[in-house]
């Protein structure tokens, strides 16, 4: 039997300074097929990323978007997974930024796209 694609539940850690504490801390990301969420391990503020769309593409989708100025860095990661629309193993491309997370399969394209829904801001002492 060949092998069944991944169902979409990655965890992911960076490093960086958190939009709500300002101070550097392990940033948790969490991904899943339906939504995308950043905790920050210091404060536990939360940034909300939910679907906005799933296709395939001619060519690889950029995530860089000119119109919108960046405040925080933008992370990119590579997962290693079996790609739900071609079955190839391979490194998916992963982007999160303030405003969306993309992921892409390189070998054909199909690109999940989260965009920020909310933030949760604890209240800091």
């Amino acid at each position: 039997m060949a092998d069944e694609p991944e169902i979409m539940r990655w965890e992911l850690q960076k490093e960086s300074r958190c939009y709500n504490c300002h101070k550097d801390a392990i940033q948790i990301i969490q991904i899943l097929p339906t939504e995308t969420t950043v905790t920050c391990s210091n404060c536990g503020a939360r940034r909300y990323y939910t679907i906005h769309g799933i296709y395939a593409s001619d060519k690889k989708t950029s995530f860089e978007d000119t119109r919108f100025k960046r405040k925080y860095d933008r992370w990119e990661f590579i997962r290693t997974a079996r790609c739900s629309n071609c079955g190839n193993k391979t490194d998916h491309e992963i982007v999160i930024d303030e405003y969306r997370t993309g992921i892409v399969c390189p070998s054909c394209f199909y690109t999940h796209v989260y965009n920020i829904s909310m933030y949760d801001k604890p209240k800091i002492e």
